[in-house]
């Protein structure tokens, strides 16, 4: 089985080195894929600093939107994992998501509540969202999908 991480970037220069890390930590045959939406601030360039592991691509400022089509234009996984260059990767979500795919599961997307952090001065608050249901489909949640 073979994992597309798809991120869509735009002047993410604080974040794009650290959601990198997290993603190759992962122990999954994966391909990464940046798409840059027209950065001015060098996260492009900190994409491409980790060579072939990452494919960077540029989408020009045509917004996120454009930007997660051209990552799912290019995926040749049989899984998609969408990430926001400022998400935090918790270590084994992937591989516990995609587990449960390996259990018969005839499932098109698997998906996960999040961890919300707030940070104000030197403290910190975390919180989990709820799983979607009827009263909560705008919560965030991170999801693996078929492609």
């Amino acid at each position: 089985m073979k994992l597309s991480v798809v991120i869509p970037v735009y002047n993410e220069v604080d974040n794009i080195r650290q959601i990198l890390k997290r993603v190759q930590s992962t122990k999954l045959a994966k391909e990464i894929i940046v798409v840059d939406d027209g950065s001015t601030d060098g996260s492009p360039a900190i994409a491409q600093s980790f060579g072939s592991r990452v494919k960077v691509i540029a989408g020009g400022h045509q917004g996120a939107n454009h930007a997660r089509n051209l990552v799912l234009q290019n995926a040749t996984g049989d899984w998609v994992q969408h990430l926001d260059a400022d998400d935090y990767l918790e270590p084994g979500k992937i591989i516990t998501q995609l587990g449960e795919a390996n259990h018969d599961c005839d499932a098109d997307v698997i998906h996960s509540p999040v961890w919300i952090e707030t940070c104000k001065g030197e403290t910190s608050s975390r919180a989990q969202s709820a799983s979607s249901s009827a009263s909560s489909d705008s919560l965030p949640t991170q999801c693996v999908a078929r492609p």
